[in-house]
């Protein structure tokens, strides 16, 4: 091996290796020693010599024995070998990622910000994406509706959104796929505590984040429908608002009322301690992962799998750190408040 290799030992190394090797079997021949630490036969008779220079070897008819000066210095320099160890472990690694960017998959992927949004940020984050050859970048949406229009003109090659602006989009001619649902997502309607129950907000201001064709404006008509009572709609375009903007300042001096979804509720419910909650219980389908036409079923179940192993992950781990990140909110909003955090993937009943 030439001295300059990329992965050559040094000569210290070498003739520690040798040192050793002589110290397990003082009858090993230099041919072995020669291959063991991968250099010609040549080197390892220079290296003999001056190991017996050195006094940490001796040689008699024909062998080689170690000294106890020779056994002192391989017992004080064994951390030599342990580093270049290491360093060798790092460009292996590095060798190994460097081949793995040239031939990384890059998909452009929409995320709604909602906590469903947490699992390609887990996956790229840890690298579950690359571990099947796909290189995810991560774009991050108010609304559903904002990531289909980007998507319909190839800026996004896969998304994470609710289910109703999808299938709305569907229902109108858009060529998108829906190839997953996403189940975990929750939402509540959070209000002022001067009201003693929902049916008193009748009339007043309602937040939502988008109130046409989304899930929230789906919910809150639900509501409106079982509680016999309306509410005045509004959502970010109406105030003029982005979603950080709005939770990072006093959101209920814009309405009543918000209808919102996680981690979302966790930072509301821990900033605003005096704040009533009407939990929507039952059972719906919150996101799904929408692609265009033109990717094929063997990619979607590979996104299947990234996302399976991410939302192992979340279930072993504590993602409070990840959430704040990918929400932009600062250090605390969560505390205990999130809670039942479990995600699934449904492949079945999936509308083309």
């Amino acid at each position: 091996m030439r001295k300059d290799s990329y992965f050559s030992l040094t000569k210290k190394s070498r003739k520690l290796f040798l040192l050793n090797e002589i110290f397990i079997n003082n009858s090993i021949t230099q041919a072995k020693i020669s291959d063991k630490i991968n250099t010609t036969r040549g080197m390892v008779n220079k290296y003999l010599k001056e190991l017996v220079r050195d006094n940490f070897v001796i040689k008699d008819q024909y062998n080689y024995k170690i000294t106890k000066k020779g056994k002192l210095y391989l017992s004080n320099n064994i951390n030599d070998l342990y580093i270049e160890y290491d360093n060798f472990k790092d460009k292996i690694n590095n060798l190994i990622n460097r081949v793995k960017d040239v031939h990384f998959k890059e998909y452009n992927f929409g995320v709604l910000k909602s906590i469903e949004g947490v699992i390609p940020f887990i996956a790229k984050k840890y690298k579950f994406d690359q571990k099947y050859g796909f290189k995810f970048n991560l774009y991050y949406y108010d609304t559903g509706l904002q990531l289909i229009d980007n998507l319909e003109v190839e800026k996004l090659d896969f998304g994470v959104l609710g289910v109703i602006p999808a299938f709305y989009k569907k229902s109108l001619g858009s060529k998108i796929s829906i190839d997953f649902k996403i189940n975990g997502g929750k939402h509540s309607l959070l209000y002022k505590n001067k009201y003693k129950n929902i049916e008193d907000l009748e009339g007043q201001k309602i937040l939502l984040l988008e109130k046409n064709d989304s899930v929230s404006g789906t919910l809150l008509k639900d509501i409106e429908r079982e509680k016999n009572i309306s509410f005045q709609k509004i959502d970010l375009n109406d105030i003029n608002c982005k979603i950080e903007d709005l939770i990072n300042n006093d959101i209920f001096e814009k309405a009543e009322g918000v209808l919102i979804w996680e981690p979302y509720i966790s930072f509301i419910k821990n900033k605003n301690q005096d704040i009533k909650i009407y939990n929507i219980d039952k059972d719906y389908i919150s996101n799904v992962c929408i692609s265009s036409l033109k990717n094929e079923r063997d990619k979607i179940k590979v996104i299947e799998k990234i996302f399976e192993e991410s939302i192992k992950y979340i279930s072993r781990n504590d993602i409070s750190n990840e959430i704040e990140k990918v929400f932009n909110v600062g250090e605390n909003y969560i505390n205990n408040n999130l809670t039942d955090l479990s995600f699934s993937i449904q492949r079945e009943g999936i509308f083309k």
